[in-house]
């Protein structure tokens, strides 16, 4: 299976015992867990060799949020490439999808409101940048890829950011995932 996502096959035999583990801990079939595993090492370019950090992580967050090991998956084919992109980690990457998640943004939704989130910080419109200004924030204070994901929310929230602003800077339709 892991062959048909690009692995060779020593790739497909150091991952086969970890997405057995994801398929116990998610409670999925074989095939499913090892599409998610493989995306997930592809989106985040981790090697084969690490498919255990992809398990734990996973199994982790959705132990702890009100989302599933396959929804988690689904969220990632949105957030992973641009998360690996700017520098965000698996583990950020999931945090945030989690936290959405509990508040009702699940796997497309969130992984798509997560990547709208990092897309508009990275590069803000001018209506964005004037709202960060606003907030005595300037863009760069807010780029994820030189501040981190969870630095340039902290960074919004101690602003006092508003509900009308996060509208401003995120749009409406990601605006729901900051």
């Amino acid at each position: 299976l892991l062959s048909r996502a690009g692995f060779s096959a020593n790739e497909s035999l150091e991952a086969i015992g970890d997405t057995l583990n994801l398929a116990r801990a998610g409670g999925l079939g074989i095939a499913r867990a090892t599409e998610i595993a493989a995306d997930t090492l592809r989106g985040f370019g981790i090697e084969a060799e690490n498919t255990v950090r992809i398990v734990d992580v996973l199994a982790l967050a959705s132990s702890k949020a009100n989302t599933t090991v396959e929804q988690l998956g689904q969220a990632l084919k949105f957030a992973a490439p641009i998360a690996r992109g700017l520098g965000v980690s698996l583990e950020e990457t999931n945090a945030a999808l989690a936290i959405l998640a509990d508040s009702g943004q699940k796997a497309s939704i969130g992984g798509t409101g997560l990547r709208r989130v990092m897309a508009k910080l990275e590069s803000p419109t001018a209506k964005a940048r004037n709202t960060l200004k606003s907030l005595g924030l300037e863009a760069k204070d807010v780029q994820i890829s030189s501040v981190g994901l969870t630095k340039a929310l902290a960074r919004l929230a101690q602003a006092g950011i508003s509900t009308s602003e996060i509208f401003d800077i995120f749009g409406k339709r990601s605006g729901t995932a900051a």
